[in-house]
């Protein structure tokens, strides 16, 4: 599934390369939560990308396994090590790495049930240089205040 979303979203890019009048030097990715970790693998594919928001991301796609539809039903440990290891190559923290130079504005709710603090600095802190990150009260789904200082980072950054 992951590396099909990934393929999805370079269909979308070759379109938007596709445009007339595109300054290939002012693309900006903006992605929330799978958003954020699939478009976290696109630095290593040289993808040309030259800002990013990464919204709501965790550093590893297997931290998302562990929430299932029914909370009754036990996770088999020996299935979920198997899955862990199976994807750690895809880690979003593994490949955001390679979008430096470009900077990355990443942004995280303080009471983010999916996204804890702890996984959140896992993320930015495999980001190299320049990078940002901006806390906000509230969770997952992000507040008002969050899209309008994504709005404005964008705008700046691509010199609107």
């Amino acid at each position: 599934m992951c590396v099909k979303q990934v393929v999805e979203i370079l269909r979308a890019l070759d379109v938007l390369f596709l445009q007339p009048n595109l300054d290939p030097n002012r693309i900006a990715y903006v992605g929330h939560d799978f958003g954020a970790m699939y478009g976290a693998l696109l630095p290593t594919l040289k993808v040309p990308i030259h800002f990013w928001v990464l919204i709501a991301g965790t550093s590893s796609f297997s931290d998302w396994f562990k929430f299932q539809s029914d909370p009754d039903k036990k996770l088999d440990p020996t299935y979920f090590q198997k899955y862990v290891k199976q994807m750690a190559h895809l880690d979003p923290a593994k490949h955001i790495k390679e979008a430096s130079p470009a900077p990355i504005l990443f942004q995280f709710g303080k009471n983010d049930f999916y996204v804890p603090e702890e996984k959140a600095l896992e993320f930015y802190n495999s980001a190299k240089e320049p990078k940002e990150i901006r806390w906000y009260d509230t969770d997952h789904g992000m507040n008002k205040k969050s899209f309008d200082e994504m709005e404005t980072w964008i705008i700046k950054s691509l010199k609107l």
